[in-house]
């Protein structure tokens, strides 16, 4: 019966990694859309045509998305870097049963 716990377990800490590593992948690429986005949205927007405040407000939230999608991104890598050595930690002993 402790060989299935450990099993499951296993299977359970696979299941965590490759969660982790579809949130990981699916922010990276929601970063690089998001950034292209705003890219040629600033590219085509004149920003002369309107008000200095609102231009300035409209780059700080720009860069502001831009900041928690990187943050979000570097959340998700810390987990999937964690979700690997818990794994890598968990193999040998269960190599060994």
């Amino acid at each position: 019966m402790n060989g299935l716990d450990h099993d499951k377990f296993y299977l359970e800490l696979k299941k965590q990694r490759e969660k982790y590593y579809r949130k990981t992948k699916a922010s990276i690429i929601g970063f690089l859309v998001l950034g292209t986005i705003i890219y040629f949205y600033t590219a085509i927007v004149n920003w002369s045509n309107m008000t200095s405040f609102m231009s300035l407000f409209i780059k700080y939230v720009i860069v502001g998305i831009l900041i928690g999608c990187s943050f979000l991104i570097f959340k998700n890598v810390m987990t999937l870097i964690q979700k690997r050595k818990e794994i890598e930690c968990y193999k040998p002993t269960h190599d060994k049963d």
